[in-house]
């Protein structure tokens, strides 16, 4: 998991705010977000406002599989995460995640702590 953080936090939105930060350090992609699956509110995220407010609309349909919301140019990975209190997902717009799976994992440990 993201052991090798940096910036830890015992509040939950600061939390998945600094592991929305690490995936996006990590990773090759300009923009990075956690979105909530019912509302397609931002729970955390980085990137400039336009990418993450085009990112919180396509997420929930990239990640069931439905990439027709996405233009040519850009490359959209997401994954929803279930969890007692509803879905999330965590989404980005780039090439490639570095250890997307970890960060849902990591995701579903700070959510049900």
């Amino acid at each position: 998991m993201f052991e090798q953080r940096e910036k830890r936090s015992e509040v939950r939105e600061e939390a998945l705010q600094y592991l929305i930060e690490a995936v996006l350090d990590r990773s090759d992609v300009r923009c990075a977000a956690l979105v909530d699956g019912a509302s397609a509110r931002i729970v955390a995220g980085a990137g400039t406002p336009a990418d993450l407010k085009a990112l919180a609309r396509v997420a929930r349909a990239v990640a069931r599989g439905d990439s027709s919301l996405v233009d040519a140019e850009n490359d959209v990975i997401a994954r929803e995460i279930t969890l007692p209190s509803g879905t999330l997902v965590i989404a980005a717009i780039g090439d490639r995640v570095r250890r997307l799976i970890e960060a849902a994992t990591a995701v579903t440990r700070i959510c049900t702590a």
